[in-house]
């Protein structure tokens, strides 16, 4: 795997153990007594390595299939080339800002309404900060963007193109869309573990209002590389905590 690809999937692996060790306890008591459930450590293992397993295919498709569709991480690229990061950041850190307030808007909002919408819902999020963090402002960033939004792309380049030229608009913006509807819907099982069964009305919000971040996200990752995206989610959780907690 190239260098880029054991970086990001360095820095994503704790997310997944963090998250794991969080959700275990909470799908353990929504088993059954009957028959008995599986040990708190076997599913935190099973858990944990499901999602690895995702994390290391992700970090590899993106390493490997990025430069082909101009998907990248130009700043850990620099670094690695010894290059300096100053001009790039400079270029880079008003719209990573500008995705880091859209994001803790959106999830300051949701927070604010999921009580109306789901009685006896707490305005605290059930996740602490730092897995918050660690999982959803890096491990999600490497395996929907970096992944799969990269996958999806280089899929509809060599389809509809033949591999030829740059990805034409239309095709990075499907791919984009297609990977934010995949992120704001994959936030359903971990709502559901924490809510109890949703209504189609919760459902539709927790996966339009994520889809909607994810837009940002993947637009980040399309014009500014996966540093942007992965520090505009760090902001939107950091930002989004002054408010929610």
């Amino acid at each position: 795997m190239h260098k880029l690809g054991w970086i990001w999937l360095a820095l994503a692996w704790p997310g997944v153990w963090l998250l794991a060790s969080a959700m275990a306890p909470l799908i353990l008591a929504s088993l059954p007594a009957d028959p008995p459930p599986p040990p708190l450590s076997d599913l935190v293992l099973l858990s944990g390595a499901q999602s690895s397993f995702m994390l290391i295919l992700a970090a590899f498709v993106g390493a490997r299939l990025g430069p082909s569709v101009g998907l990248g991480s130009p700043v850990i690229q620099a670094l690695l080339e010894r290059k300096s990061v100053g001009a790039l950041i400079g270029q880079r850190w008003r719209a990573t800002l500008m995705g880091g307030v859209a994001g803790a808007l959106l999830i300051s909002g949701f927070a604010l309404v999921l009580p109306a919408m789901v009685p006896g819902a707490s305005t605290t999020p059930a996740l602490p900060l730092p897995i918050r963090m660690f999982y959803g402002g890096i491990t999600e960033e490497v395996l929907l963007r970096w992944g799969l939004m990269t996958g999806l792309l280089w899929l509809l380049w060599r389809l509809v193109q033949n591999g030829q030229g740059k990805p034409e608009g239309v095709w990075v913006m499907l791919a984009i869309a297609l990977s934010a509807l995949a992120f704001g819907a994959g936030h359903l099982p971990a709502a559901q573990a924490m809510l109890g069964p949703l209504p189609p009305s919760v459902a539709l919000v927790i996966i339009s209002g994520n889809a909607l971040f994810g837009l940002v996200a993947g637009w980040l990752y399309w014009r500014h590389g996966l540093e942007s995206a992965v520090a505009a989610h760090l902001l939107a959780h950091l930002l989004a905590a002054t408010v929610t907690g």
